[in-house]
This record gives C-alpha cells, sequence and structure tokens, in this order.
C-alpha cells in the first residue's frame, strides 16, 4: 500500500520522540485509522532506512540543542543586567539609610553579587565571601560612613589604618 507523505511526515515525528516502531505504528493506527490500517513495524523500520531519519533527527536535535543554548545564555545576560541593575539601585539607596537598615542593604548587595557571579560562573564556593565580594561591601560601607557628619572626615584621616587591620583580619581568619 502507498502511503502519503503526510503519513510518513507524521510517523517521523513520532520517531524522533524516541518511541519504538512498533509503538509509532500503534499511534499511527489511532489517529489513521484508515489510511494506516495495515501499517507495521517492518513499513516504519523500511521508511527509517529509506528516508535517512537517523541522520535527520539527528540534525533537528543538535539544531535544536543549539537554538535552546542560544535562548539560555541570552535569557543569562539579561538576569545578569537585572540584577546588576537591582544592586547598583540598593547601593544608591544604602546611602540614606540608619544602621539597622544599612545592615539588610550590604546583605542583600552582598546576596545579589554572589548571585550575579554564580551567573557568569566567576564565584567557585558557596560559603564565605570572597576577596571580591569583600571589596564591594567594604567600598560600599566606606562610601556610606564617609557622608556622616559626625565620623565622616575621621574616617576619611584613618581609612589607610582601618583597611590594614581589616585586610589582617581577613588573613588570620581566612589563610
Amino acid at each position: 500500500m502507498a502511503y502519503s507523505n503526510h503519513l510518513k511526515e507524521e510517523a517521523f515525528g513520532l520517531y524522533c520522540t524516541g518511541i519504538s516502531f512498533d509503538e509509532i505504528a500503534l499511534e499511527m493506527k489511532k489517529r489513521f485509522p484508515e489510511e494506516c490500517l495495515k501499517i507495521n513495524r517492518h513499513t516504519i523500520a523500511g521508511w527509517e532506512k529509506k528516508y535517512n531519519w537517523a541522520p535527520r533527527k539527528e540534525s533537528i536535535m543538535r539544531r535544536t540543542k543549539e537554538k535552546l543554548d542560544a535562548k539560555r545564555v541570552s535569557k543569562r545576560a539579561e538576569v545578569i543586567a537585572e540584577l546588576d541593575e537591582l544592586r547598583d539601585l540598593i547601593l544608591v539607596q544604602t546611602k540614606t539609610l540608619r544602621a539597622k537598615s544599612l545592615e539588610g542593604g550590604a546583605n542583600s548587595v552582598i546576596a545579589l553579587t554572589r548571585m550575579i557571579m554564580d551567573l557568569k560562573g566567576e564565584r567557585s564556593g558557596a560559603g564565605k565571601l570572597d576577596g571580591k565580594e569583600l571589596e564591594g561591601v567594604i567600598a560600599m560601607i566606606f562610601e556610606v560612613l564617609s557622608e556622616d557628619e559626625k565620623i565622616g572626615s575621621l574616617l576619611q584621616q584613618r581609612q589607610d589604618f582601618i583597611l590594614d587591620k581589616i585586610s589582617e583580619r581577613l588573613e588570620t581568619e581566612n589563610p
């Protein structure tokens, strides 16, 4: 019996899902009972050979994977950009916060920085802050505190000493 190209393409679509020739034949009989009454696994196997279904399926799967990978890369870049914007917004807002809110702002910045670095593949561990994260948090704290009327000028005078002490402490705690 001669089968239409439409039916062969339907069978190929089922083949691409990874089901067996027997299952393809059964499904074709369900979908097209009149046209596929006598279809069987041997018919499907013959089409696979004759129409080079295996390489065709592989080509389709490879192109699909490439498109999905490109979408994932694009989506990841969008998420990183949005997180960067959010982190920058929080940094701007922390300049006007009080101590408790400042701590929350700093924690938010740390969390966002970690997420961004994870998405970029720049951070290996999930534990303590790394050097880049610490630098960002310390810089933010100094910036905020420098604007304070009472301690701003003193902090500016003692900044090098304070940074040296922080570095020493970090080195002894994280050898």
